[in-house]
């Protein structure tokens, strides 16, 4: 019964460590620009659909290029939120 309390303790207190941490996680999403990367992401899929894009076929998978960088770039930091948050 005591090792069953002491790890909850140890549990709890890293959950503390863990929200402390918190900001530090919002800040780095300001750092690495996640917000200008989904609008950017955003933007060349509007233009991707746009009639005429694979008219120029180079610069059509160039754009497409970008949208998978950009996304894989906000995927991945979701990804260690969501991470994050199971242990809340």
């Amino acid at each position: 019964m005591e090792m069953r309390v002491y790890v909850m303790l140890q549990f709890d207190e890293y959950k503390v460590k863990l929200n402390n941490l918190r900001p530090e996680l919002e800040d780095l999403d300001q750092a690495l620009g996640l917000e200008a990367a989904q609008r950017e992401a955003e933007m060349l899929e509007s233009e991707s659909a746009s009639d005429g894009f694979w008219d120029n076929l180079e610069k059509a998978q160039k754009v497409q290029q970008r949208i998978k960088t950009l996304q894989t770039k906000v995927d991945k930091h979701h990804k260690r939120k969501q991470c994050f948050c199971k242990n809340d």
